[in-house]
């Protein structure tokens, strides 16, 4: 049933797309602009068992935003927009957030043809290989081993092929997802494999050369995304704000200017809210950007703690783009339906 689900709604994004009525309901339903999350840009999809963008749906991503009259712009030009009432074209500012080696190798070779600027956020400890990427071990366990025992969720799982893999791997990080509190219970596992985190980051993430050379592009704006990459939700005030300012105070030395945009390490209504748009603000931040998957309205000028971005997937097409990125998909496009 679900696979009959997600087919029929593929079918009516890609009628959507191809008719362009999407670029009537855009400015209907009052899209000012859009904030697109990346993550890792793969060329290898099967070996990293699907979990980023690939590389030619990004290229195609940029291509056809400019051809279908949206605007590339940086998030100060975003803000200049969303704060006025002057009409404008509608805006899409790209992001991508932890700092990914193939943020410089794959996506910046392609933002440089299309002079499309773009924004990364940086955990401190990424660049300092500190980090507990739990995710890229749980990766990496399912990608060396077709027998694996999970065992706090008590599952073990025979993947021998890539769609089991994938179909493990999924289970049990969105386990993860739905209690960010237990991730370390992972750590005897990670143990278990052999699977040393740091050579994960040293693998994947930019170091601090790479991270100097991304801040000297022209196109690019450095954002902080905190210094562990945990829930700040999880967190009591204190250390919320050590996260922030000890991640924006490292950034701004390492790259000897001012860092003032911020990405939540997991940015749904669970895992940041009120509390922490307030902390982000009062912090030195002019934004701070989540994942809650809808594009910008203009009441958000009004809440520049929260807001939404829209996370790409990598088996999307340029037709799902269209309907996310043009209300269709969101609460926005539900209300009017019943309304």
């Amino acid at each position: 049933m679900g696979s009959i689900r997600s087919s029929l709604k593929s079918c009516v994004f890609q009628a959507l797309h191809a008719s362009g009525v999407t670029r009537i309901l855009a400015p209907a339903f009052g899209v000012k602009g859009v904030i697109l999350l990346f993550h890792e840009i793969q060329d290898d999809l099967d070996g990293e068992l699907w979990t980023g963008c690939p590389t030619s749906l990004f290229e195609r991503c940029v291509h056809w935003l400019k051809s279908a009259g949206w605007d590339i712009v940086s998030l100060e030009e975003a803000l200049r927009r969303l704060a006025s009432d002057e009409p404008s074209k509608r805006f899409a500012v790209i992001t991508f957030d932890d700092g990914y080696r193939d943020n410089l190798t794959r996506a910046l070779p392609i933002l440089r043809r299309a002079q499309a600027p773009f924004t990364i956020y940086i955990p401190t400890n990424a660049v300092t290989r500190e980090l507990y990427a739990w995710w890229l071990g749980l990766r990496e366990i399912f990608r060396k081993n077709d027998e694996v025992d999970i065992a706090p969720i008590g599952s073990s799982f025979w993947c021998p092929d890539l769609a089991s893999k994938r179909k493990a791997l999924s289970k049990v990080t969105l386990w993860a997802l739905s209690n960010l509190r237990r991730i370390d219970e992972f750590r005897p596992i990670f143990s278990h494999y052999d699977i040393s985190l740091q050579t994960l980051c040293d693998r994947y993430f930019i170091n601090e050369a790479e991270l100097q050379i991304l801040a000297n592009d022209p196109l690019a704006t450095i954002g902080a995304h905190s210094v562990t990459h945990r829930a700040l939700a999880t967190l009591d005030t204190k250390e919320v704000r050590r996260e922030l300012i000890d991640n924006r105070t490292y950034l701004q030395s390492c790259l000897n200017r001012e860092v003032i945009h911020l990405a939540y390490p997991f940015g749904n209504p669970d895992t940041c809210g009120p509390r922490e748009a307030d902390l982000a603000l009062k912090a030195g931040f002019a934004t701070a950007v989540t994942t809650s998957n809808q594009p910008i309205l203009s009441w958000h000028r009004k809440n520049l703690g929260l807001l939404p971005r829209v996370s790409i997937h990598a088996h999307w097409t340029l037709a799902h783009l269209d309907a996310e990125i043009s209300g269709v998909t969101s609460a926005n496009f539900r209300s009017h339906l019943r309304g």
